[in-house]
């Protein structure tokens, strides 16, 4: 301690700050470029920290967990009561790196909670399901109504706007401290977690056999209005137009009943339904406006520039409260966000995949850092499914692989990672350490390199298309449509980015040769003319399930203006696919006649009946025609009644482009023009891979360090199952 307060009396206050350089996003802490990869000590163990190993491996970003509320989760937290704090275990915690590592960072990993009796002396700011029965939590929901028993609390309403308040008075508090603080030097930022999960999930069960939505609480319904005020320009008028209720106003205006909100159907009526279409939009917007407060009075608190994220697995999680991406990108009160890799893709043998729309994100010039908290033989086994779901890695061999591959991914994307050592210890081998050191200096490397990352293929989601929709099919949508939708792209072979749909028509994109359009019901007149400037230069545009049928007026005329493919509405609906026809097409090849996932009953649903089309597939009940493309003078338009295109027929839709692809269809594969990652899914043809460069190019094994090629366009490999190189 003498030692680390010696060396922290010559060292001015840090400093950190995210900076677009050459078109991306890059962190600067103390005016040094940085790789963003940190290090995050465990939640409710902080002895346990690995901050030798991790200073040792060249992380010297560490995220320290600070539960803010007392007695949330155990006999800990500075925030006492309404207006009490004690500050101590603040020091405790910094010191507790400093000591180890006196010229390294921290981050605090805040837990903002409210102490726990919060709920108690406000029980309308408390999450109430829709039978106006509160929530009972621990770090999950337990159960409604009722009073809290040991180590439960009630559950705090997300849309709270004393909970803002509050919770933004104690961080005011701790930034006080902090920045008076001899070890508070090292503090160059702070993540703002909490709530369900540490990740601002609404306290809600969505089992159709025991549902609990959220949230009715006079709280929420409070701050709905104040969010329709400001939708709706404080304009009466034009929310009784929108809503076709005559009689209602914002102090009248309601969250919508349970059985209008999770009904049976598919798209809401935009003509009669847009109070729920509203609310699905507030659903999500409420949480992150929550975030925002905390992030601004953080901002402004803090007498230097510091770094501010929070947890933020957005549609491709399929979480409905997290649909509010586009908010975060545009304020800049948020740094980076945040999330764990997919879970169940984890072990060697799977792709691994990133909860992120990267590509808007880092347009944005945010940082987004997948979280991987791998398990090691050293974490506590459970059961063999649990542990293969959140990967739990028996040999640093297969640890290793995982981290190749997630962090490869990164490089790719050109966004960033952490290390969570959720319990404590899960890192401490040698052999584990080694890769993590080996990760450390690739994204080191990435740091002299410039420009956004090459991707010639796009797929670009919607989230005005997911809050146009009902809750229990918006959920299924973004299930088939989003989250396994990237998991092909992540084996299709194929280097790809994700976007918003949102962001079309209001700043300038990359090119790309293919753009895979998922869930796009809703259309503006400038996303119009945005999609219409895409139609040259030969490019390929496909269309999935009904693009613009939520909009006014007759949706098979939307759907034909948006794709260029003349359809017709299918009554009743049908089950979505596409079950392949018997003809040869190049787009076909190697497909084995699987094209895409089969989808329920009764969706909306399009026949192409355009006489220039060439059909490829039909609905899987039906003889209407699913899947078809037409060839323009200028471009090629798909259309699929279907979600979840294949990997094979990705990869073929992407050579028809003259996008560049790496790899055969298989294997996990995440490359730009620097680097290149795969990992191997399958064994067959002996382990033999050939990947193709963007360009001839000098090859090194980021592994070794050994020059494989001095100069090759091509590269041939041997890999065994659930191997990464890169």
């Amino acid at each position: 301690l003498v030692a680390a307060r010696q060396a922290l009396s010559a060292r001015p206050r840090s400093q950190a700050r995210v900076e677009i350089r050459d078109g991306r996003p890059r962190l600067l802490v103390d005016d040094r470029l940085t790789p963003p990869c940190f290090y995050v000590g465990p939640f409710h163990t902080p002895d346990r920290a690995q901050i030798g190993d991790f200073r040792r491996a060249g992380v010297r970003v560490y995220l320290m967990p600070l539960i803010m509320g007392r007695g949330v989760y155990g006999d800990k937290g500075p925030w006492l009561g309404a207006g009490r704090y004690d500050f101590a275990e603040v020091d405790e915690l910094l010191w507790r790196v400093l000591r180890v590592d006196p010229e390294g960072y921290v981050i605090f990993y805040l837990a903002c909670d409210p102490y726990r009796d919060w709920g108690a002396e406000h029980p309308e700011d408390v999450s109430w399901d829709q039978h106006g029965q509160p929530a009972i939590v621990g770090m999950h929901p337990k159960h409604w109504g009722g009073q809290p028993g040991d180590c439960e609390r009630f559950g705090p309403s997300l849309f709270s706007e004393r909970l803002r308040q509050e919770t933004a008075e104690a961080l005011r508090a701790l930034v006080a401290h902090v920045s008076a603080s001899e070890p508070g030097k090292a503090v160059i930022g702070y993540h703002v977690a909490g709530s369900n999960d540490g990740q601002w999930f609404h306290w809600q069960r969505l089992d159709p056999k025991d549902l609990h939505l959220a949230d009715y609480s006079p709280a929420a319904q409070g701050s709905f209005r104040d969010w329709l005020r400001r939708r709706y320009g404080n304009d009466e008028a034009a929310l009784r137009r929108a809503w076709a209720q005559p009689g209602v106003g914002f102090d009248s205006a309601a969250v919508p009943a349970a059985e209008r909100l999770w009904g049976k159907g598919v798209i809401t009526d935009p003509g009669r339904d847009q109070d729920l279409r509203d609310y699905n939009r507030f659903y999500s917007e409420g949480v992150a406006e929550t975030v925002l407060h905390l992030c601004r009075t953080l901002r402004q608190a803090s007498p230097t520039p510091v770094l501010l994220g929070t947890y933020y697995e957005d549609i491709t999680c399929n979480s409905a409260n997290h649909i509010a991406l586009g908010r975060l990108l545009e304020s800049p009160d948020i740094d980076f966000l945040a999330g764990p890799a997919a879970y169940g893709l984890r072990l060697p043998g799977y792709s691994g995949a990133v909860r992120s729309v990267f590509g808007s994100t880092l347009l944005h010039g945010k940082i987004y850092l997948t979280e991987q908290d791998w398990r090691s033989w050293h974490s506590g086994p459970r059961d063999p499914l649990y542990d293969a779901n959140v990967g739990r890695a028996e040999t640093a061999e297969a640890h290793n692989a995982m981290v190749r591959r997630e962090s490869g991914m990164m490089l790719a994307f050109g966004q960033g990672t952490w290390w969570y050592d959720m319990s404590g210890g899960w890192f401490r081998d040698d052999g584990i350490m080694a890769a993590i050191r080996e990760a450390r200096a690739a994204f080191e490397q990435d740091l002299v390199l410039g420009g956004v990352p090459r991707a010639d293929v796009a797929m670009v989601v919607s989230e005005a298309g997911s809050h146009a929709m009902l809750p229990p099919s918006a959920s299924l949508m973004r299930w088939h449509g989003v989250v396994n939708q990237v998991q092909q792209f992540n084996q299709s072979g194929v280097p790809y980015r994700v976007l918003l749909w949102e962001d079309f028509g209001r700043r300038p994109l990359p090119d790309h040769r293919l753009v895979v359009f998922v869930n796009c019901y809703e259309v503006s007149a400038a996303q119009l003319a945005a999609l219409d400037a895409l139609r040259r230069d030969g490019r390929v545009l496909v269309f999935l399930h009904a693009p613009g049928m939520a909009g006014p007026g007759d949706p098979a005329a939307a759907v034909t203006r948006v794709t260029g493919l003349t359809v017709e509405a299918i009554p009743g609906g049908a089950r979505l696919g596409a079950a392949m026809l018997p003809v040869a097409d190049p787009l076909l090849a190697g497909t084995d006649g699987v094209l895409a996932t089969t989808l329920g009953e009764g969706w909306p649903a399009f026949a192409v009946v355009d006489p220039s089309a060439t059909a490829l597939a039909r609905y899987p009940q039906s003889e209407a025609v699913s899947l078809a493309y037409r060839r323009f003078p200028d471009h090629m338009a798909v259309f699929g009644g279907c979600f979840t295109l294949s990997d094979q027929l990705l990869h073929n839709l992407a050579q028809a482009a003259g996008a560049w692809c790496v790899a055969a269809p298989g294997d996990a594969v995440y490359a730009n023009e620097n680097f290149l990652t795969i990992h191997a899914m399958h064994a067959a043809d002996g382990g033999r891979k050939r990947l193709t460069l963007a360009r001839p190019a000098r090859v090194v094994d980021l592994s070794s360090g050994a020059v494989i090629a001095e100069r090759t366009a091509a590269l041939e490999l041997t890999m065994a199952f659930g191997e990464t190189r890169w």
